[in-house]
């Protein structure tokens, strides 16, 4: 991919008029492509977007690389994922970002297995989510398939899946999360063997079906 640098990134700005207002402009998929947005480079700043996958698009938005910020960028009406990071996505930074729409309402309540359908699915390491909404999408609303990821003040609301949903042996941190309204619990926290120290922290869960907090994990922290 293309990196820029800490002084100089690579900048994707959405504006109405004039440049540098904060308005949004649309990335749409015009018919069936695996994604709309690839981030596949260093230091992107990518800011004030609508990724629209039209009912066409598997994902909205792929992370492929490290130390990336990403902030006011809504994907909404992907087929399988609206936000999608691998396991080279590292040191990201998500800020004020959100998904709805997405998914393909395959996450049965039975499921443990079906990951990588609703809002955010996070298959990397060490990356920051600030005020992110994953909002009435067809599956999860936040997956964690990686490890060490940090959640702060996000919201899953209305997803049929759980709100958030601790698939991977490592452990994502929860602080001042929020999960309503979801078709399964809360918090899902499924471990595949120990986690490695997560941590929930003044996070919560209401009006889910199902329960707040599933927990068949081990060695996390739970505060209120």
């Amino acid at each position: 991919g293309i990196d820029g640098g800490a002084a100089t990134p690579i900048r994707v700005e959405g504006y109405t008029t004039p440049r540098g207002d904060g308005g949004a402009w649309t990335l749409r998929a015009s018919g069936s492509m695996t994604r709309v947005l690839l981030v596949d480079g260093k230091e992107w700043l990518i800011r004030n977007l609508i990724v629209d996958g039209n009912s066409a698009a598997d994902n909205g938005v792929r992370v492929n690389d490290t130390k990336n910020y990403l902030e006011n960028v809504r994907v909404q009406d992907a087929v399988i994922a609206g936000w999608q990071l691998t396991s080279n996505a590292l040191y990201n930074r998500f800020a004020r970002c959100a998904a709805t729409g997405c998914g393909r309402e395959t996450v049965a309540p039975a499921s443990l297995s079906a990951t990588d359908d609703g809002g955010f699915i996070l298959g990397g390491e060490s990356n920051t989510f600030l005020a992110c909404v994953s909002r009435t999408n067809d599956g999860y609303g936040f997956v964690e398939n990686g490890g060490n990821d940090h959640l702060i003040d996000c919201l899953a609301y209305g997803n049929t899946g759980a709100g958030f949903y601790e698939a991977s042996t490592f452990s994502m941190v929860l602080i001042h999360c929020d999960a309503r309204a979801n078709g399964r619990s809360g918090l899902l926290a499924h471990g595949f063997g120990n986690f490695r120290s997560g941590l929930y922290k003044n996070n919560l869960f209401t009006a889910n079906t199902g329960y707040g907090v599933l927990d068949n994990s081990t060695t996390h922290t739970s505060e209120e």
